[in-house]
């Protein structure tokens, strides 16, 4: 029986996102992520003295591939806050 490798470029995202915060990132630009992550990237290397692994493994992707990620599970979250069958027409 043949089992999958997993996906080289599979990640889990490993941050924790408020459906607060899901409403204001899901109408960032591309450049507000790029600052974003920018910002992330920075808050993690001077505030932690230990950075968890998979934080550390994920932030080292190119940014693309980090707003990618973050767009997704924004997108996720703000689905299910606000699914769109939630407001049936009247």
């Amino acid at each position: 029986m043949e089992t999958e490798s997993p996906d080289a470029n599979y990640y889990h995202f490993p941050f924790l996102i408020s459906n607060e915060e899901a409403k204001v990132l899901s109408e960032y630009t591309y450049a507000q992520w790029m600052i974003h992550v920018n910002r992330v990237r920075k808050e993690y290397t001077e505030n932690h003295n230990t950075i968890p692994p998979e934080v550390e493994s994920f932030l080292r992707l190119p940014r693309a591939e980090i707003i990618a990620a973050f767009q997704e599970e924004v997108a996720l979250l703000v689905q299910e806050i606000d699914p769109p069958d939630s407001h049936p027409p009247e």
